[in-house]
């Protein structure tokens, strides 16, 4: 007959054995899962980046029609604080600031009159680090069409293709 206290004795907690094979099939499965979180995290990124552009064009138009003279500007500070529009913010603090989601946000502007007015501008987008944050660099104009491509992480231009 088996002696019922000494089973109990024995099958209480774990072995070292078991504790291992647990904490390896952990690790195996967060090996796997690491590289997918990664990819999700920049298309994340880059998703709030082409948010961030077409929210700044969109706040450049809402700007040109609350300014006097009626112009763009080429500060992202302006359209976080509305300085020169009636002091209305456009954007958000953190965009204003030229980083958000990961991404450097630069705005140019172009074609200036000799009264300072803006005419046209133009935003590039790109990741803070290249591959970590971000892979795409963006790039949008007055006209409203948001272009990217991967180039190494650097600031983008006119030639980028269009994106659909």
């Amino acid at each position: 007959m088996i002696d019922l206290h000494l089973y109990r004795e024995r099958t209480t907690g774990f072995t070292l054995i078991e504790l291992l094979v647990v904490v390896s099939i952990v690790g195996i499965l967060a090996a796997a899962a690491i590289p997918n979180l990664l990819r999700a995290r920049i298309t994340a990124n880059e998703t709030g980046a082409v948010g961030a552009c077409k929210t700044v064009c969109a706040a450049q138009h809402d700007y040109n029609t609350h300014s006097s003279p009626h112009t763009y500007t080429g500060e992202l500070a302006c359209l976080g604080s509305g300085n020169g529009s009636g002091h209305v913010s456009f954007i958000d603090p953190n965009l204003a600031s030229g980083l958000k989601t990961g991404y450097h946000f630069s705005i140019t502007a172009a074609d200036p009159s000799l009264d300072g007015s803006i005419w046209t501008w133009s935003l590039t987008a790109w990741p803070v680090l290249y591959g970590s944050t971000g892979i795409r660099t963006f790039y949008i104009d007055a006209a409203g069409v948001i272009r990217g491509s991967d180039i190494g992480g650097i600031e983008g231009d006119e030639s980028l293709p269009f994106i659909e």
